[in-house]
């Protein structure tokens, strides 16, 4: 199965992570290549004199090249959130960041989605065709709006 992330896309995505991050007073920790997750959402903790980064969350970052109302779900490969939600627990929660051209928003992966089947379709490639997952846009916690506010009458 071919490989499409390039540096530039994990470039993209450690800065979204460290927006968030930075927003929450969290350090992110990149994933391992090849794992099944993007982040490691971590508190520096001190026990016993030790400090430690405790991990808080596992994040999935996408980025997305349009507006963050264009459709009315972000959609996402199931078997990715299955995995994150094997690895989470009431203390480690699993995330799903995204960074549209106009908003940076994320979404805990407890939140309702629904399934369905779909993907992606231009690049040929029949692995792109899979069981996924949709996330309500009006669910996301944005925390970066560029979005051009209408004024009011």
């Amino acid at each position: 199965m071919p490989i499409y992330e390039t540096e530039a896309d994990k470039t993209k995505e450690e800065i979204i992570a460290g927006i968030f991050c930075k927003r929450f007073k969290y350090n992110c920790i990149p994933a391992p290549a090849m794992a099944r997750w993007d982040f490691c959402i971590t508190e520096p903790t001190l026990f016993k004199g030790t400090w430690l980064n405790v991990v808080k969350g596992i994040a999935e970052v996408k980025v997305r090249s349009c507006k963050v109302g264009a459709y009315p779900t972000m959609m996402i490969d199931a078997d990715k959130i299955s995995y994150l939600r094997n690895h989470t627990s009431d203390k480690v929660k699993g995330l799903l960041i995204v960074a549209w051209v106009d908003a940076i928003g994320w979404i805990d992966i407890a939140e309702k989605s629904f399934l369905s089947t779909g993907g992606r379709f231009d690049r040929q490639d029949p692995n792109d065709h899979k069981m996924v997952l949709h996330y309500p846009i009006e669910k996301f916690n944005l925390i970066v709006d560029k979005r051009e506010k209408k004024a009011e009458k």
